[in-house]
């Protein structure tokens, strides 16, 4: 039987094979990547070295050689005072102490007091807004004068005659006066004159008349009836 050439094993077994070396090509890649990457002269170093040696490119290079990784600081609470839970209260309380701590009185109404000053403010932009100009208010004497004014005109109107009822009447006496001219015979020198007064009188009256009229059918027209 013919005998198998022999091959050596590398030291170490099977398990540690040597890297294969890094081709010209991808060390200008990474040449140029870095240089691109602005990365310092200590990273640069850093990577060739690896590359050299024929480790894994590291994931974190850093920048100078005297910065180091900072601790995180580990921040130590004070303990508190232990407690007993067996002597913690459940925090219900009885209705008669919640009742003598007041929770369920009501606190009373006060109402704000009235500002006056904004109560003049609104009667002095009602008088400007209805007069032009802000109106002093009125005193208890202005009430009562204006109350008597009031009063006496009232008075007056109900004893004021009718100017149409006077007219009537003027009309009606000289009728009078001509018929008892007529019947003692001076007739003939009275008529002109008393015809021409009644006729003067009843001018007067139709035009009252027809103001009394016009009023009347504006007063119509505005409740929006047809007359």
């Amino acid at each position: 039987m013919a005998e198998k050439p022999y091959h050596p094993v590398a030291q170490g077994g099977f398990w540690n094979t040597a890297q294969p070396p890094i081709s010209k090509q991808t060390q200008q890649l990474l040449k140029t990547a870095m240089q691109e990457s602005r990365l310092t002269s200590f990273q640069q170093r850093q990577l060739n070295d690896a590359l050299k040696n024929g480790q894994a490119l590291p994931v974190r290079c850093n920048p100078t050689s005297s910065a180091k990784k900072q601790s995180k600081q580990v921040v130590t609470l004070p303990k508190g005072p232990r407690v007993d839970p067996r002597k913690l209260n459940s925090g219900t309380r009885k209705l008669k102490e919640i009742t003598s701590s007041g929770a369920y009185e009501r606190d009373r109404y006060n109402p704000e007091p009235i500002n006056q000053f904004k109560i003049r403010d609104k009667e002095r932009l009602q008088n400007i807004m209805a007069f032009g100009e802000d109106v002093k208010p009125p005193t208890l004497e202005d009430l009562k004068e204006r109350l008597r004014q009031a009063q006496e005109s009232d008075e007056n109107r109900r004893h004021r005659k009718d100017r149409f009822e006077e007219l009537y009447e003027e009309v009606e006496e000289r009728k009078s006066f001509l018929d008892r001219m007529e019947s003692i015979g001076k007739g003939k020198e009275y008529r002109h004159i008393i015809n021409t007064e009644i006729s003067r009188l009843i001018r007067e009256m139709e035009v009252i008349d027809r103001k009394r009229t016009k009023k009347l059918e504006e007063a119509l027209r505005e409740q929006g009836q047809d007359i």
